[in-house]
């Protein structure tokens, strides 16, 4: 049922291609949100705590003030699983909606559907997909330079969730400066550090800890509740950094801020190979591949300099990769059984697969 109402969804999207069509996909994809229950590994959780709060008054998530709020106020936790799913699925919507043509929406939809990562494990993580979702409408004050309304947004994400913290910074680079090529090398550089100075990453993990002072984190950076990436996970995720460094150059306006920040999320997906809880801060960064990617094919296109080869490399074989990566990802997350929650689709009507 699971991957019906997806595949569906995505090609309704397809077939559109028409920013004003995209809302009919995103409204099916809103009721299968609404209507889910016990779908997801956090669904559960989420429940008892609402009701703890609920029936006690007093909130487990101590300064996370506005989710124990938005439990207070929600007259049921069904309405408050309808409310958080629209915040989302409407940020996402608007995301695409103002920053990818009308021909290259359904790509956007279809990579939104098709990384599992980005649509169905944010119907899991409820609080971070608030937080994910007022990042993405800080973006917008962070390009127009309005640093005291993107700070407001950011410290309202972490009232949702914590780690939300660490955006503050983002805001320097979340602008359409270009690219320069010591700006890469600087990156690579970096990355390469960190993934063969071990003791460095777990000195940075340790100050992190020691900052938060959280529990949960704890046993995210041991590894007991998160694994690290795989050495094959690690390399597949650096094909999709290769295909923006490459174009990055060539990008202008929303293509290329957008870029940057997914870029981010690729170097989290790198560093998860030495620390377990990267992938929860790159979950922050993931959904902007749905500007990004498309908007770097749409470039190649259009761009008068490209010539035959370099359209064939950027607007098909790397991208025909990369989406085959996508597919590969999709199956190994159906197939794992640490996210068995999300192969077997429920609604508040009943029980179904």
């Amino acid at each position: 049922m699971v991957h019906l109402i997806l595949g569906l969804n995505a090609l309704l999207a397809l077939i559109g291609k028409n920013k004003k069509r995209l809302i009919v996909p995103f409204a099916g994809l809103f009721v299968f949100a609404a209507l889910r229950y016990d779908f997801g590994n956090d669904y559960s959780s989420y429940l008892r705590w609402f009701n703890y709060i609920k029936s006690t008054g007093h909130s487990p998530f101590k300064t996370q003030i506005l989710f124990t709020y938005l439990n207070e106020i929600s007259p049921s936790f069904l309405f408050m699983i309808a409310f958080t799913s629209a915040v989302f699925l409407v940020s996402v919507y608007f995301l695409i909606r103002n920053n990818v043509s009308d021909e290259f929406v359904g790509i956007s939809f279809l990579i939104f559907v098709i990384n599992p990562y980005l649509f169905l494990m944010n119907l899991s993580s409820i609080r971070q997909s608030i937080a994910t979702s007022l990042f993405i409408l800080s973006i917008y004050f962070a390009k127009n330079k309005k640093l005291i309304l993107y700070v407001i947004l950011i410290c309202c994400a972490a009232l949702f969730h914590k780690s939300a913290i660490v955006l503050l910074p983002v805001f320097l680079i979340a602008n359409e400066k270009p690219v320069k090529n010591w700006h890469i090398v600087a990156v690579v550089c970096v990355i390469l550090f960190l993934l063969f100075s071990p003791s460095k990453v777990n000195e940075l993990t340790s100050m992190f800890l020691e900052y938060f002072n959280d529990k949960t984190y704890t046993a995210y950076i041991n590894g007991s509740k998160w694994e690290t990436n795989s050495l094959r996970a690690t390399l597949l995720s650096s094909l999709y950094l290769v295909y923006i460094f490459i174009n990055i150059k060539k990008l202008r306006g929303s293509t290329l801020l957008y870029s940057k920040l997914y870029s981010i999320a690729i170097i989290f997906a790198i560093m998860a190979y030495r620390i377990p809880m990267a992938t929860r801060f790159q979950m922050y960064f993931d959904l902007f591949s749905l500007v990004a990617l498309p908007g770097i094919i749409e470039t190649n296109l259009k761009n008068e300099k490209s010539d035959r080869i370099s359209i064939l490399i950027n607007v098909y074989v790397f991208p025909l990769l990369l989406l085959v990566i996508y597919i590969l990802r999709y199956y190994s997350f159906f197939v794992n059984p640490l996210w068995e929650k999300f192969t077997e689709y429920k609604t508040i009507f009943g029980a179904f697969k």
